[in-house]
């Protein structure tokens, strides 16, 4: 159906029956490639929408993206496959901007790094390290899909596991880490000295990728997957807490929290690893340890329609050093006129027990910096937000060279997806969904045999 060269499976003596719990990018991808190979999948979801923290919601006549905040093409078929299909964009006409130390800097592309107040010593080993990190990638990702997966043989993987991304960056001008600092803590609500080497290599060290916003929301892409799973004969129900997973002697029993009870042969659990921790019963103790181990952030975005910017030194995208807000992003397909959509981060556990208000007030603040002249009560059309509790999993030092086989490892029929199984990127996600669904494919022909 989709081209990708992968072939539909001939179930000899009916065919396997998996239940997907979690609808959010690895889940769907999981369910897509089950349901093209034959098997008889159902797709559970908590929330009344598909996507999980690719989350868009309409506002000021456009969208705003209160989850995943771009697409880039990541060398796996079926998530590229998407987003070669999806209408697509990316802001024009403006600049990107760092605000640091409370001094803007703003120019086109990596000009940015010369308007920076630092030091050119800076600068230059930010080239040495960037190109370090790139040797490191290259040599990592001999032979595998993924740079996070494990190559025991490889004293370079475990040597960047080990270690923090600070002490990697120890050879170089201070900072350098805070530059890192800057694109790292709006992802997980830490920086440089509380992150794997390892997660610094993978996400900085590889190759340039062009970044892409989907025309009508962000979330249009897991409903295009969503529609494929039902063309498939899929089945998927939303607003469906599973409250709980259990093996069982034939397959997997899957209860949700209005008492409905659904029977298969197989399982995938694609919700963040605190839920997972929750609901499948009779985890062993090494894999509730690593379950444990996979701590995510918590992080909150807000989007506001603005009116009358000024379009003449336009900002696209900004992040910020020592700020209480972490990152900005003009989300308006092409220059518009006087209406702005854009979305700003906050990041860490701080931002749950802050009031409508409070939040409004604290993105008012970079605004005026990145906007001289700006004034919320008459530039702030209207608002939306969102809080993630389970933001998204943070890499801390040790974490792989420990856990990496548990992470994945199957509990009887329930297996696991999701970013923390992969990477912390949308593209881990995609990874970890068709590495569950292949996993599941995989036992049911042995069982068939």
């Amino acid at each position: 159906m989709f081209g990708l060269g992968r072939k539909k499976f001939g179930w000899s003596r009916g065919r396997p029956r998996v239940i997907v719990v979690g609808a959010g990018l690895s889940g769907l991808l999981a369910a897509v490639r089950l349901a093209e190979a034959g098997a008889d999948v159902t797709v559970l979801e908590e929330e009344d929408r598909v996507g999980g923290r690719i989350h868009s919601v309409p506002l000021g006549g456009s969208h705003v993206n209160l989850g995943a905040q771009y697409f880039f093409h990541s060398g796996n078929d079926y998530l590229d496959h998407y987003i070669r299909k999806a209408s697509k964009f990316s802001p024009e006409g403006g600049k990107l901007g760092a605000l640091w130390n409370g001094t803007l800097a703003s120019a086109s592309g990596e000009e940015l790094f010369l308007s920076l107040p630092i030091e050119r010593q800076a600068l230059e080993h930010l080239d040495r390290a960037t190109k370090r990190m790139r040797e490191a990638r290259k040599e990592l990702m001999r032979g595998k899909e993924f740079v996070f997966d494990k190559e025991p043989t490889s004293p370079l993987w475990w040597e960047l596991d080990r270690i923090t991304a600070t002490e990697y960056l120890f050879d170089f001008h201070p900072d350098v880490a805070n530059i890192f600092d800057t694109f790292l803590i709006p992802e997980g609500g830490v920086g440089t000295s509380q992150t794997s080497a390892l997660l610094l290599v993978g996400w900085y060290g590889g190759p340039e990728r062009q970044t892409h916003l989907i025309d009508g929301g962000n979330q249009k892409l897991p409903e295009a997957i969503a529609e494929d799973i039902k063309k498939l004969g899929g089945r998927l129900h939303l607003s469906t807490e599973v409250i709980r997973v259990s093996n069982t002697e034939y397959g997997v029993d899957v209860e949700s929290s209005n008492g409905r009870r659904l029977e298969a042969d197989y399982a995938i659990v694609t919700v963040p690893a605190p839920v997972a921790q929750k609901i499948v019963q009779s985890i062993p103790v090494e894999k509730q340890e690593a379950l444990a181990a996979a701590v995510f952030g918590g992080s909150m975005q807000v989007g506001l329609h603005l009116r009358n910017l000024p379009k003449d030194d336009r900002i696209n995208s900004c992040f910020f050093h020592n700020s209480r807000i972490n990152a900005y992003m003009d989300q308006t397909r092409g220059d518009g006129d006087s209406e702005t959509v854009v979305s700003l981060n906050i990041a860490g556990e701080e931002a749950h027990a802050l009031t409508e208000d409070e939040i409004l007030d604290r993105v008012a603040e970079p605004l005026k910096q990145i906007y001289p002249g700006f004034d919320p009560a008459t530039s702030i059309v209207e608002s939306k937000m969102r809080t993630w509790a389970n933001g998204i999993v943070r890499y801390p030092p040790g974490l792989l060279s420990k856990h990496h086989d548990q992470l994945r490892a199957p509990v009887g029929n329930v297996h696991f997806g999701g970013d923390y199984t992969h990477n912390p990127a949308l593209d881990g996600a995609a990874w970890s969904g068709i590495r569950s669904a292949e996993q599941v494919l995989s036992r049911a022909k042995e069982a068939l045999a």
